[in-house]
């Protein structure tokens, strides 16, 4: 069967079967463990003072989501959400054409009970920067996710757009193994200048992906002066006034300031923003700082 008749079948299913090839979208979300150890937090030349002064932190071993949290990840509580929440209705309705793409417009309230509802927590600044500068492949502390050089910026192409299809549409639709991986969503080694299915986030070395851009990410942390010693497996302070929030986003993409995982951006809890989105952690830290 050639390929175009593959479409044309795929077109067919669709059709004949709605919201069949979304019922199982190809966007599980893995753990990737973190081992205990030794990192810094803080970057001694910094311009930046809230990024001073730079200390050793020791943290125990925990388990961080390889992907952001995916709207379809999110479906069981997005639906709970109360039928006045301002986005609740526009999550829905996105992730029926986008179930791959991060979930947004939470508070920090609502991401850190949305980790609760999937069995984790909120990442701690000091995990969040742990497992988005360490590699098992390479010794010492990585200035980037990728290494130590920043990515570029990719080019996007018309065809980046097409939606991901479920391993059993595309098998229903005559599909060979072949034809099968070139259409599976790939990790990208660039950064991108779109929100991006969290599959196609950039792929850091520790084996977590979209830790740079795509969407910014919410971190236990109150925001506040660092700790001028070393120090264990730190919350942050005990209250404060933001929360911060990591990584950059899509809109950053060629803004690299504003992309080092050492950078400290704060933002009202109460914020909702297309821009910000959720990176769930499991592990002994439980003392997460609330509102």
């Amino acid at each position: 069967m050639r390929l175009e008749s593959k479409f044309c079948k795929l077109a067919t299913l669709f059709m004949v079967l709605p919201g069949f090839a979304l019922a199982e979208p190809v966007c599980s979300n893995d753990l990737i463990t973190i081992p205990a150890g030794v990192m810094m937090l803080g970057v001694g030349d910094s311009s930046l003072a809230d990024e001073r002064p730079p200390h050793q932190v020791q943290l125990d071993e925990f388990q961080i989501a390889k992907y952001e949290i995916t709207l379809t990840q999110a479906k069981g509580f997005i639906t709970l959400l109360p039928q006045e929440h301002p986005m609740r209705n526009e999550l829905i309705r996105e992730m029926e054409t986008n179930p791959c793409n991060p979930v947004h417009d939470l508070t920090w309230q609502e991401s850190a009970n949305l980790c609760q509802s999937l069995g984790g927590r909120l990442p701690t600044e000091a995990e969040w920067v742990s497992a988005a500068t360490w590699s098992p492949h390479a010794p010492g502390q990585l200035l980037w996710p990728t290494g130590d050089e920043l990515p570029s910026v990719l080019v996007q192409q018309a065809n980046q757009d097409a939606p991901a299809l479920s391993l059993e549409i595309m098998i229903l639709a005559g599909f060979t193994e072949a034809e099968m991986e070139v259409l599976k969503p790939k990790p990208h080694k660039q950064l991108s200048d779109r929100l991006r299915p969290v599959q196609e986030s950039l792929q850091g070395l520790s084996g977590v992906q979209g830790m740079t851009g795509n969407v910014w990410e919410w971190v236990a942390d109150w925001y506040g002066s660092f700790a001028p010693q070393a120090i264990s497996n730190p919350h942050g302070p005990a209250k404060g006034a933001f929360k911060v929030i990591k990584g950059g986003s899509y809109l950053n993409a060629e803004k690299p300031e504003l992309l080092r995982p050492q950078l400290r951006n704060f933002v009202s809890p109460k914020t909702r923003s297309s821009a910000i989105g959720v990176r769930c952690a499991w592990g002994p830290t439980t003392a997460i700082a609330k509102q």
